[in-house]
């Protein structure tokens, strides 16, 4: 019977995780498409700082040097790796948020870079970068995986 509701519950956790990853893909590509059907020029969403503008992003997250040809293969070894690591019998709870975001998040940018030969880009801070949706997920899934982290390692030790 333990072993029943173990079951059950890891399935529902998995389902979360896979609602999230699904549901972060959907409004990455659903953005990305809108974008290249309707940014035909730069729309200032706030002059000077923040603006709408569709790019085509031969090189990698947030603009930093990473070689066209590592990018897939690095992409997908990260993916692989954190699949690994919670089909690997590590704690899946409380992490499904971060997962699904980062998951998702990465597979919309590999879904482009494979379909198209680049990453649609489109959301233009003036003094820093200019990313998308999948970035924004990535992102805030790495901070919350960290947080999740940094508060296991805290609560490891004040156990022992």
């Amino acid at each position: 019977m333990a072993n029943s509701f173990s079951l059950k519950y890891r399935k529902t956790h998995l389902l979360l995780l896979f609602s999230i990853t699904i549901g972060t893909l959907f409004i990455d590509q659903l953005t990305k498409f809108l974008a290249k059907t309707f940014l035909l020029k730069e729309v200032f969403v706030v002059p000077g700082v923040l603006s709408l503008n569709f790019f085509k992003n031969y090189g990698s997250t947030l603009g930093l040097p990473v070689p066209c040809f590592l990018i897939i293969p690095l992409s997908l070894s990260t993916l692989l790796a954190i699949i690994l690591y919670f089909k690997n019998g590590n704690k899946l709870e409380s992490s499904q948020l971060a997962l699904g975001l980062i998951l998702g998040g990465a597979i919309g940018n590999i879904i482009d870079r494979i379909s198209l030969g680049y990453v649609i880009d489109f959301i233009d801070i003036k003094f820093f970068s200019i990313f998308n949706v999948a970035d924004i997920a990535i992102v805030i899934g790495i901070i919350l995986l960290g947080f999740k982290i940094l508060r296991s390692d805290k609560i490891e030790a004040k156990c022992e």
